[in-house]
């Protein structure tokens, strides 16, 4: 079965703190700094021709960094952050929604230029429930995909999560880590119910001073959150898909289908999806395509896109070993000359 990834892309999250929170201004999270014009990898050592590539999705596995089945190696020169900040390889953990840009090496590898992971959910747990597998956070329901991620968390812990929406408003939580002192984070669109703002569903007043986002915009809050809604300190673009039109992506989401089209709660676009219309958003899929326009990605229809549903499950010798190690660890340093392709530095 040919497994041919053409391309989807998530927008770069933002290296200001907190989060996604960089601006306005470079389109979104940030913007993809994927240029057209031809460039080299500034430092990375690789030599020849490689086709700049995009990947949305958990973390697989380490050893290197597996991200829908693409084994990226990194070294010093990949740039990774977490919520924004500056962050290692280390700090990563299975599960992590991560957007890995970089270079296409061969069929199944790549090169991470950078590693942005964001917690779509951050906030005080409210409940945890079916042992370990359910948790409430800011007033979102979060399932957890495979282990009990939640077990052991106390009602009133922070805690930063790495989830996705589903098309029933549910989470599909990969991953759950104790985050004291951080600040409450929401992401989702954005919705007005009797008067109210509303974020993925949670009710949100606005800080003096910050910009209410209109209606079915993509975002992400931080803030605070008191009683039963979050205080919006701040409110960032969500995400965008940006790049020269034909870029390649991979991404792993929950689309809807409807009349060839797919659709995720995130607001990412897929047109030409065979049997899309059998998609219910609430499973996994894995899609390759290429970007057509903003936010909207095209499949070529020859390609036998379902045997990608659903998403790959990841080899057991690949399971992450819980060690931890340095990026010059996890992937020697790269010889020779940067070659003449795309710069993707994050700007």
């Amino acid at each position: 079965m040919r497994h041919d990834r053409l391309t989807l892309a998530l927008a770069a999250m933002l290296m200001a703190a907190p989060a996604w929170a960089q601006s306005a201004e470079s389109g979104g999270i940030g913007g993809t700094g994927i240029s057209p014009e031809t460039g080299g990898i500034g430092g990375t050592g690789l030599t020849g021709q490689h086709q700049p590539v995009i990947a949305y999705g958990p973390i697989q596995a380490f050893g290197s960094v597996f991200v829908n089945g693409r084994e990226y190696v990194v070294n010093s020169h990949t740039l990774v952050r977490v919520d924004g900040q500056p962050a290692t390889v280390a700090s990563l953990r299975v599960g992590d929604i991560a957007r890995v840009l970089g270079f296409i090496t061969s069929d199944k590898h790549g090169y991470a230029r950078s590693i942005n992971v964001v917690h779509s959910v951050i906030g005080p747990v409210e409940q945890v429930s079916a042992g370990g597998r359910q948790a409430i956070i800011l007033g979102q329901r979060l399932e957890a995909v495979g282990k009990p991620i939640f077990a052991g968390l106390k009602t009133g812990e922070m805690v930063a999560v790495s989830a996705q929406l589903r098309a029933n408003g549910t989470w599909a939580a990969s991953n759950a880590a104790s985050a004291p002192g951080a600040a409450a984070q929401l992401a989702g669109p954005v919705s007005v119910h009797n008067g109210e703002m509303m974020v993925a569903g949670t009710p949100v007043t606005l800080a003096s001073g910050v910009t209410p986002p209109n209606a079915g915009n993509q975002v992400l809050v931080i803030g605070t959150m008191a009683h039963d809604r979050l205080i919006a300190l701040r409110v960032v673009p969500g995400l965008t898909l940006s790049g020269p039109s034909g870029t390649r992506v991979e991404v792993s989401d929950y689309f809807t289908g409807q009349n060839g089209q797919l659709l995720a709660p995130d607001g990412l676009e897929v047109n030409n999806f065979p049997d899309g219309d059998k998609l219910s958003g609430l499973e996994p899929v894995e899609v390759d395509g290429s970007l057509t326009a903003p936010n909207v990605v095209g499949i070529d229809a020859s390609e036998d896109m379902l045997s990608h549903i659903p998403s790959i499950s990841v080899p057991e010798q690949l399971e992450n070993t819980g060690t931890e190690l340095a990026p010059d660890e996890l992937a020697p340093e790269l010889p020779s000359e940067p070659p003449e392709n795309p710069d993707l530095d994050d700007k």
